[in-house]
């Protein structure tokens, strides 16, 4: 009796800033194809190929990370079409927003090329992305990828956890934040959701603390934004602690309000 052929939805990460910039679903080994064939030159998504190439280039390596596994191939297509939409297919180098084909399809030049030139003139960022605010994802897929991301990218699953990023990936990640705004509608939530809010420090308390401690590497506003990053979700504490330059430890401190309480 043949083995029953396993699908999966798999990431490619940067291991130079831990950004995900591919998702693709395949079966065996297809994860691992993408960067034989951006070596020899061949790969029929020149953007991906461009990004394997440089990344390689600049000392860095692919991370694999699957993230779903099904032997139903219609299921594993529509969690494609969901994780693609999760990460921001503008921050992607998939030419497609996914679930589309079947096992063995191969487009032609020509839809290849249409693809390319759908994914140039698309202009997703910020509120034009159709999925800003969360979209029109029903409450079932929320749940569902929520569920999956729980299981496989918390903790010691995340493919980052245990290391840390170079000096100059911390500096890129910083000056890519600084300067960052929220809008007055998010501020305004995370300020009514604040567990302390109303609560003050006795005087005596704040003469060595914060900035007032000249060894302090953090100001109130970085410790503000910090904390907002960490409300809107995506950022781990390793993650954060990386872009700011601190310890994991202290980033857990300042969000759990033990230290540079407000």
């Amino acid at each position: 009796m043949p083995k029953e052929r396993i699908f999966y939805i798999y990431l490619l990460i940067s291991s130079l800033d831990n950004e995900v910039f591919y998702v693709g679903k395949g079966h065996d080994t297809r994860m691992y194809w993408h960067k034989k064939h951006a070596i020899i030159g061949d790969h029929h998504n020149k953007h991906l190929q461009n990004k394997i190439l440089k990344l390689i280039s600049n000392g860095g390596k692919i991370i694999y990370k699957k993230v779903f596994e099904s032997p139903d191939e219609k299921e594993v297509f529509k969690q494609e079409m969901l994780t693609i939409q999760y990460f921001g297919f503008e921050n992607l180098c998939n030419l497609t927003e996914g679930g589309e084909g079947s096992t063995g399809y191969v487009h032609t030049e020509a839809a290849l090329k249409k693809m390319k030139e759908n994914a140039a003139e698309r202009d997703w960022v910020g509120e034009n992305n159709p999925n800003f605010g969360g979209g029109n994802w029903s409450e079932e897929s929320r749940k569902k990828f929520s569920d999956y991301q729980k299981l496989n990218l918390l903790g010691e699953r995340n493919p980052f956890f245990g290391k840390k990023h170079s000096k100059s990936a911390r500096a890129k990640m910083s000056e890519y934040h600084s300067g960052k705004t929220l809008t007055e509608e998010h501020k305004l939530k995370i300020s009514e959701n604040h567990a302390f809010k109303g609560k003050k420090r006795p005087e005596h308390s704040k003469k060595m603390s914060g900035e007032n401690n000249p060894k302090a590497k953090l100001t109130l506003e970085l410790i503000r934004q910090i904390r907002i990053e960490y409300a809107l979700g995506g950022k781990s504490y390793r993650k954060l602690a990386a872009i700011y330059g601190v310890d994991f430890t202290t980033i857990a401190d300042i969000i759990k309000n033990k230290i540079w309480k407000e």
